[in-house]
């Protein structure tokens, strides 16, 4: 039997089926795998604009962090941008219906390493840390732009999960609206704080969730579970243990403790094979700061744009142990 779930504060729904489900190491796409490599083979020849040699290749850099004289991780404007800060910002309405601004905003591209072949779940700690610090300090500067409402990072493993580009990169959005899913888990954590005059509504999650059976890593600062309503096969998220609500808010020691949860994450994804996003989801008033990691294992279909209701071969259950070795 399956089950009908809803997520803890959001009107959101998933079906949980896993009677066609493989096991875990089934989904480890070995010929994909195999198909990389005879494409990268296939490409060896073409030049990367993201590797050290070609930044003449790319738009002009924002900034970087350099060892040893050399850059290791860069910034540069996005050469083809969603995002533009020129145009109108405001966003208006016209007849009734119509609303709408320029796309106002910045989209920035960060080439996480000067190796080409090394990919995110390769980096050492230190590594990781410079890139969380790095994003960090993107969130701080493009959170002052006038007019600009939220900063988004997100990455994108893999074909299947929208990258276009094989060199290791991140994205930053900065646009001039609060995206509707962090407006819903905003007003969705006040109404529940409001309603019950407790604490923040993911706090007592987090309580709960550390020790269920979706627990999968935790430390000083950060639990790591597979939600209770998980949309994707191995979903699995970040919650900071105080209540913070963006990443510009941790310190240093505190970056330093989310790389070591995102170590143990990333490392499991490589095992797994998928493609995979990730991405921050930090809060503007109420809304308790986390990362969501999406593997990109099944594929949404019609029933799932049809009704907004996603079937999830795996349990969250299940995919904890997987996580946790068992």
């Amino acid at each position: 039997m399956g089950e009908l779930r809803k997520d803890y504060i959001l009107e959101r729904y998933v079906l949980i089926s896993d009677t066609r489900k493989d096991r875990p190491h089934d989904f480890n796409k070995q010929q994909k795998v195999q198909i990389m490599q005879t494409n990268q083979t296939n490409k060896s020849n073409k030049i990367c604009s993201f590797c050290p040699g070609n930044e003449h290749l790319t738009t002009k850099e924002i900034m970087h962090i350099g060892k040893d004289g050399k850059w290791i991780i860069r910034v540069i404007p996005n050469k083809f941008p969603a995002l533009e800060l020129k145009g109108k910002s405001v966003i208006t309405t016209d007849n009734k219906y119509y609303t709408y601004s320029d796309n106002y905003g910045q989209h920035e591209i960060i080439i996480e390493t000067d190796k080409h072949g090394e990919q995110i779940f390769d980096y050492n700690r230190e590594h990781l840390i410079k890139l969380l610090h790095l994003y960090k300090a993107r969130i701080m500067i493009l959170n002052n732009i006038e007019n600009i409402k939220y900063v988004q990072v997100i990455k994108n493993h893999g074909k299947d999960a929208g990258a276009s580009i094989e060199h290791s990169h991140s994205q930053v959005l900065a646009y001039n609206i609060i995206p509707t899913l962090i407006q819903q888990k905003e007003q969705a954590c006040k109404d529940k704080s409001d309603r019950f005059d407790e604490k923040c509504a993911y706090c007592e999650i987090i309580e709960r969730e550390k020790d269920s059976y979706r627990r999968c890593f935790e430390n000083n600062s950060f639990v790591a579970f597979t939600p209770y309503a998980s949309r994707f096969a191995y979903e699995i998220t970040i919650f900071s243990k105080q209540h913070k609500l963006s990443l510009i808010d941790f310190n240093d020691a505190e970056i330093e403790e989310l790389a070591d949860i995102m170590q143990k994450i990333l490392a499991k994804l490589k095992e797994l094979g998928a493609d995979f996003n990730f991405y921050f989801q930090n809060g503007v008033k109420d809304m308790h700061f986390h990362v969501e990691f999406t593997p990109r294992i099944n594929i949404f279909a019609g029933f799932e744009f049809a009704t907004d209701t996603v079937i999830n071969t795996i349990y969250p259950e299940d995919a904890a142990k997987w996580y946790r070795g068992e």
